[in-house]
């Protein structure tokens, strides 16, 4: 979220403590917790998803809970895991 053009964290930078409503926002963006509000639609579509097994962001581990999800819900996809990482996938 955004407030006057900055962008907020959902934890206070200086003592690490948590801001439980604005962290409640950032979830409502994150996949992994706003996939479960959508399987409906998700039902009439084909996922596709892949993820670097060494992603400098560790978007691995998001992208395997995703995943699960998925198969949990019998919702079509395909998954898939590379070796690399988030940059320079064109080396």
């Amino acid at each position: 979220p955004l407030k006057k053009g900055r962008l907020m964290f959902p934890i206070d930078l200086k003592t690490g403590e948590l801001n439980g409503e604005l962290w409640k926002q950032w979830q409502q963006k994150d996949p992994v917790h706003f996939f479960k509000n959508r399987i409906e639609p998700l039902k009439k579509r084909m996922i596709y998803l892949e993820v670097g097994q060494q992603d400098e962001f560790s978007l691995y581990f998001g992208a395997r809970r995703i995943e699960q999800l998925l198969k949990s819900k019998r919702l079509p996809h395909m998954y898939g895991e590379f070796a690399g990482g988030h940059f320079s996938l064109n080396e």
